[in-house]
C-alpha cells in the first residue's frame, strides 16, 4: 500500500457476513467481540442487492473444520481453489471438473450476495450474505424471475418455509420486494460504487484474465437448464401501504 495508490492493498468493504442456517430458519454472523454466532430476532431483513459472487462454503465434521474458496463470477470459466480453513488445499479448478471433490469433503456450491442494508443507527453498510443448498435454491426460483425488480427495489425476507429431503429437514427463506426511497437508493448507489472498486483489484489478484461484467451479466452455474439469465419484463408494482424502505 502507497499514498499514491492506496487501492494497492485490498481492503475488504464488508462490515457483516450473514450465513443462512438452514436448521434453524435464521441469518446468522459471527460476533468478534462476543466470540459467538449471534442470530437475528426476526425474518423481516431487508437488504438491498448490489452484487453477487459464487463461492464454495461448508464444514467438514470430522476435521472440524470450515471450507472456503476464492470468488468467482462465473464458475464454469473461471477456477476456484478450494480449501479447509486451515489452509490445506481440497481442490483447484472449474466447478464441473472438481464438484465431486468438494461434495466429498462436505463442500458445497454457494452464492455470495453482496447488499446495502441499514445497521441498528439506520446507517448504510455493505454487508454479505451467503446462501447455499436449499436456501440457494429459494434465491434462484425468487430472483431468476425478477432480476428487473433487484436494481430498483429492495430484497426482505419475511419469513421460513420448511422442507425435507430424506430423513433431512430444513428452513428456506422467503423473499419479497419492498420499495425504496430515493435517499436510500442513492446510499445504495454510492456503496456499490465501493463495492465495484474493490471488486476490479480483487480480481486482479485472484483472476487477472478474467472479463469483469455485472452480476446480471454472470450465469448462474448452478440453476437449471431452462434457466433464463435475462431479465423478464416486471409485473406492475402491486399496490401497498407499506412505508418504503
Amino acid at each position: 500500500m502507497s499514498r499514491s495508490n492506496p487501492q494497492a492493498k485490498v481492503v475488504h468493504p464488508c462490515t457483516t457476513w450473514f450465513k443462512w442456517n438452514g436448521e434453524k430458519g435464521v441469518l446468522e454472523y459471527y460476533d468478534k467481540e462476543a466470540k459467538k454466532r449471534v442470530h437475528l430476532p426476526s425474518f423481516e431483513f431487508t437488504f438491498i442487492h448490489l452484487d453477487e459472487l459464487a463461492t464454495i462454503s461448508g464444514y467438514n465434521e470430522k476435521r472440524k473444520c470450515g471450507i472456503v474458496s476464492n470468488e468467482v463470477r462465473d464458475s464454469r470459466t473461471e477456477a476456484l481453489a478450494v480449501k479447509f480453513f486451515n489452509g490445506e488445499p481440497i481442490a483447484n479448478g472449474f466447478y464441473a471438473t472438481i464438484k465431486d471433490t468438494i461434495h466429498a469433503a462436505d463442500g458445497q456450491f454457494s452464492t455470495n450476495i453482496y447488499a446495502a442494508a441499514k445497521d441498528k443507527d439506520g446507517k448504510m453498510q455493505i454487508v454479505s450474505i451467503l446462501f447455499a443448498g436449499a436456501a440457494l435454491n429459494a434465491w434462484i426460483e425468487f430472483s431468476r424471475k425478477s432480476y428487473a425488480h433487484l436494481t430498483t427495489q429492495a430484497v426482505q425476507i419475511v419469513g421460513v418455509k420448511d422442507g425435507q429431503k430424506g430423513s433431512v429437514k430444513f428452513k428456506t427463506p422467503v423473499f419479497a420486494f419492498k420499495e425504496v426511497k430515493q435517499e436510500t437508493n442513492d446510499a445504495a448507489v454510492k456503496l456499490d460504487l465501493v463495492l465495484q472498486a474493490y471488486l476490479v483489484e480483487y480480481f486482479k489478484k485472484t483472476n487477472p484474465g478474467a472479463t469483469p461484467q455485472h452480476s446480471a451479466e454472470a450465469p448462474q452455474p448452478d440453476a437449471p437448464e431452462d434457466y433464463n439469465q435475462l431479465p423478464e419484463p416486471p409485473p406492475a408494482p402491486p399496490e401497498s401501504d407499506d412505508v418504503p424502505y
